[in-house]
Formats: structure tokens, sequence, C-alpha cells
């Protein structure tokens, strides 16, 4: 599970500097594949590991809202 983590938090980092360079409409843009544009896609990989996080600390799962963080 560690090594996973490690690999998606590289992963992830690569991704965000890449948004850096697009522009906001493009990241927002719905599209086919993931769970939506680009940012809702990473904003969910990020909510699924952090639920897993809690569900490993014993605490209770949830579900963020990407709308809430837009």
């Amino acid at each position: 599970m560690q090594t996973m983590f490690h690999y998606n938090w590289l992963v992830r980092e690569e991704w965000y500097q890449w948004c850096e360079n697009i522009p906001l409409e493009e990241l927002l843009r719905k599209r086919t594949g993931g769970v939506g544009g680009i940012l809702h896609t990473l904003f969910h990989i990020v909510d699924v590991e952090w639920s897993w996080i809690r569900v490993l600390q014993g605490k209770d799962d949830f579900q963020e809202n990407f709308e809430e963080y837009q």
C-alpha cells in the first residue's frame, strides 16, 4: 500500500506541474473518461486516497464535493 501511495504521489506531482500550463477552461471542460474534466478526475483521485487513509485510521469514510472546491 505504501508503494502505491508513493507512486501516486510522484505521478500526481507531475500532473500538477502539467496543469499549471493549461488554461482553467480546459482543465474544467467535460471530457469522456474519468469522472468529468481533468481537475475533477484529479480531485477524485485525491478524495479516494484520503478516504483510504481515514479508513486505515479507523475513522469514518466520507465523500468530498468537487463543486465546493472549484
